[in-house]
């Protein structure tokens, strides 16, 4: 009886623990996602920036060229150079890596680039929300080049700590979430390389559904 009734006790308190650690761990997770997706490194000078495509992050990279924080900027996606150069940066400072359709690619479109212009130092300007999943990824991506990198975000907009108050926000927040995820496995426990065609397909559905469920029209 004795054991009996200390094991009951052992599982009742250890549930409760149990109980009370998830939460703690919940709460701490819901209200520091937001600062942990957007981590942002200090801008240092570099050789070679990375803009991923967007046009708040055109006008962040155009900024940080123009205090003399890179030699060149290369642009994912875009198939011209007139977003930068309609900025004040020199058509010969740009560069472009077009073709790519997820950030996967974009990192391994610029690995290939450095590999043919070796340079030691490179900086990646992309939106508050994205930096988290980003930073994995050039990070696996690059792993074992002895690449050194800055991780910075552009100006849009971005409720850190109240992220999960406003829709586009709190879209974006889960959005990250789930990518991060996605990539964990499909990158980097599977191992691939690309993005099969029914992945694109399954996040235009996913995307879809997950608008609809948190952002209020």
């Amino acid at each position: 009886m004795y054991f009996r009734g200390r094991k009951r006790i052992f599982c009742k308190y250890s549930l409760w623990a149990g109980l009370t650690t998830f939460a703690v761990v919940l709460a701490l997770v819901s209200f520091n996602i937001g600062e942990w997706l957007s981590r942002s490194d200090v801008p240092v000078k570099v050789n070679l920036m990375v803009c991923l495509n967007g046009d708040h992050r055109i006008a962040k990279s155009a900024e940080l060229y123009q205090r003399g924080l890179a030699d060149e900027i290369l642009l994912t996606v875009q198939r011209n150079k007139d977003v930068l150069t309609r900025r004040g940066v020199p058509k010969s400072a740009v560069k472009l890596a077009p073709g790519v359709r997820t950030t996967f690619e974009e990192a391994f479109a610029i690995r290939t680039y450095v590999l043919r212009n070796p340079v030691r130092q490179v900086m990646v300007v992309s939106d508050p929300w994205h930096l988290a999943r980003v930073r994995w990824t050039f990070r696996k991506v690059f792993e074992g080049m002895g690449t050194e990198f800055v991780f910075v975000a552009s100006d849009h907009p971005w409720p850190v700590r109240d992220w999960f108050r406003d829709d586009e926000a709190r879209f974006h927040a889960v959005s990250e979430i789930s990518k991060i995820l996605f990539y964990w496995v499909y990158y980097g426990i599977m191992g691939q390389k690309c993005a099969h065609d029914w992945v694109f397909e399954w996040k235009s559905r996913y995307v879809a559904l997950l608008r609809w469920a948190l952002v209020i029209n």
